[in-house]
């Protein structure tokens, strides 16, 4: 090959690398200014102050508004001015979070509070607004090997979503270490057989769910 070719050869494949790196480069800049400007794009967002529980009527005192800027999952939350009133909730609502549109509803659902006495203590990480199944159990002992993934031949669930309010401090001295007064809101037509329960004084077990 001469020795012009050979030079000529060089310096188009040099040509081609500079003009491929120069390209490479533009495209950088442009997804870093695009980038820029849609993490910058913020809006006013809704998010709870503290933790709101279903069966909750929203007031003006429970939320805030941030500057947020969700992403293709925007449609999803409530923007400033959104929220109607007389929303209810009806799926625990985090405090700090975000409000999802699909957490809230105008028509109030039917659920009702209750004070139980558990035959065993929540896990120390439940908290306000977690959700619960309330069992049934054959006996006090039983407690101590309830598993709701293969529950007791005589165990009975009572209700699946029930959420978790407070721990209510007994009001007598007397008492097992072993048992726990918790405030719960549950639907209202899981409240009958609750009811039936605690008036035959069966032993009750709490057992924490996903939302």
């Amino acid at each position: 090959m001469p020795i012009g070719s050979e030079i000529s050869s060089k310096s188009q494949y040099l040509n081609r690398r500079t003009v491929l790196g120069v390209a490479l480069m533009i495209l950088a800049v442009i997804l870093v200014i695009v980038t820029v400007r849609v993490t910058s794009h913020l809006e006013g967002y809704l998010v709870a102050k503290t933790t709101l529980v279903a069966g909750h009527t929203v007031q003006s005192g429970d939320i805030e508004v941030i500057s947020a800027n969700p992403g293709r999952a925007a449609g999803q939350y409530l923007r400033e001015g959104e929220m109607q009133e007389g929303s209810v909730v009806v799926q625990t609502i985090a405090g700090g979070q975000l409000i999802p549109k699909a957490s809230l509803s105008q028509t109030e659902p039917f659920r009702k509070r209750i004070v139980l006495n558990l035959a065993a203590p929540l896990p120390s990480s439940v908290k306000k607004g977690d959700y619960l199944e309330i069992w049934k159990l054959p006996d006090e002992k039983s407690a101590s090997t309830f598993e709701s993934d293969a529950p007791l031949e005589n165990a009975q669930k009572l209700a699946d979503k029930a959420v978790f309010l407070a721990e209510k401090k007994s009001e007598t001295a007397l008492g097992s270490k072993n048992q726990m007064n918790v405030e719960i809101s549950v639907p209202e037509e899981d409240l009958s057989p609750i009811l039936a329960a605690v008036g035959t004084k069966t032993p009750l077990m709490a057992i924490p769910v996903a939302s």
